[in-house]
């Protein structure tokens, strides 16, 4: 199967997070339908191909939900079997939430934790709470299709992860993913403050242990599982169509403030994909085994390098890995695989307290 094509709707926001790279108004760039068909069908066009497309944006894709009845009806009339996934921010109505229960194969949900977690990081544009909302709507979601819930995690919800866990389980979520937001422009000037790579790992192990205690799966990319070869695939490039049909292989190098990355390669229209040689060489050059530092890691055959735009947002160099980072990942495999007690959980260490008791690539 080929790898997931991932089509940024529009700019257009309705949420307004402390933290958000993009930063972007109600107003916005939106893709254009024969755009996105053209991606579909460049991407799509040997025999037997399976289209499996993430909807996403630089802004809240529902809010142009004309644009995304009209590529489904495509997928529906030219592919069997599609695979059609969202990230969303879950605010939108009751109708919306059904029709997407009724459309798609899996929704990721961006919530950021109960007892006022969510509305202190993800308040509406216009400064509203809407966290009953967004809870609302997982709920509605998570009765027909797979639902992960992701949080962002800052200072002011660090405490709250080990009650996201249960809440995510509680609204039916199959899994709850965290990771610690990098500071940008827009947190400095509203005061939202990023935790440490560390202070996040010995929060996300006690909330990970937790959810193990109640069969549930919560996850993180500082606490890698399993060997892989590549974090997202951004090296192969990966496959994301921007409102103007600029080809990024990044879904984090669109937007319209000075937080946003270039990772762009290429432009799609109807007449096919011209690629940018030179920008392209550079993306294909980030191989994880050639980023200084990375091969002779004790834990690369699981992170892979980890996740490009965190590290160069931190660094500036596409080449270059945050210490750390690195150092936090060490640390919560370490943790994890060698602090295990007969359950599987973490032995509590003087002074520390511990919890009593699946995100990252969207499956199919």
């Amino acid at each position: 199967m080929k790898p997931t094509l991932t089509l940024l709707i529009t700019t257009e926001c309705n949420g307004g997070c402390l933290y958000c790279y993009a930063d972007h108004s109600g107003r916005g760039e939106t893709i254009n339908v024969s755009v996105a068909i053209a991606a579909i069908k460049h991407y799509f066009h040997d025999e037997g191909d399976i289209p499996k497309i993430l909807i996403s944006g630089g802004g809240e894709p529902t809010m142009r939900m004309d644009v995304i009845r009209e590529i489904k009806r495509y997928l529906t009339a030219s592919f069997d079997g599609h695979k059609l996934y969202i990230l969303t921010n879950g605010m939108f109505s009751a109708d919306t939430a059904e029709w997407i229960a009724n459309n798609f194969s899996g929704a990721t949900v961006s919530y950021d934790g109960p007892e006022g977690g969510n509305g202190k990081m993800r308040p509406s544009l216009t400064g509203k709470d809407v966290t009953e909302e967004v809870e609302r709507n997982i709920r509605s979601m998570s009765r027909n299709i797979p639902v992960r819930i992701r949080m962002t995690v800052g200072n002011d919800n660090l405490h709250l992860m080990g009650a996201a866990v249960r809440k995510a389980q509680e609204m039916g979520a199959r899994a709850i993913s965290f990771m610690p937001f990098v500071e940008t422009k827009k947190s400095d000037r509203l005061h939202s403050k990023a935790v440490t790579e560390k202070e996040f790992v010995v929060s996300f192990l006690k909330a990970k242990h937790f959810a193990e205690s109640i069969d549930f799966t919560a996850e993180s990319e500082l606490l890698p599982i399993g060997k892989k070869t590549t974090f997202c695939g951004f090296e192969y490039p990966m496959a994301c169509v921007t409102p103007d049909g600029t080809v990024t292989s990044c879904f984090e190098s669109f937007g319209n403030s000075e937080d946003v990355l270039d990772f762009s390669y290429g432009k799609i229209s109807e007449d096919g994909l011209k690629i940018d040689r030179a920008a392209f060489s550079k993306i294909i050059a980030r191989l994880p085994r050639k980023v200084p530092g990375c091969v002779d890691c004790p834990v690369f055959s699981r992170c892979a390098g980890g996740c490009p735009a965190r590290h160069f947002r931190k660094t500036g160099d596409i080449m270059k890995n945050d210490p750390a980072f690195c150092e936090a990942v060490r640390y919560a495999v370490s943790e994890w695989e060698n602090k295990k007690d007969g359950k599987g959980g973490i032995i509590e260490e003087e002074g520390t307290s511990c919890f009593v008791g699946p995100f990252g690539q969207i499956s199919g």
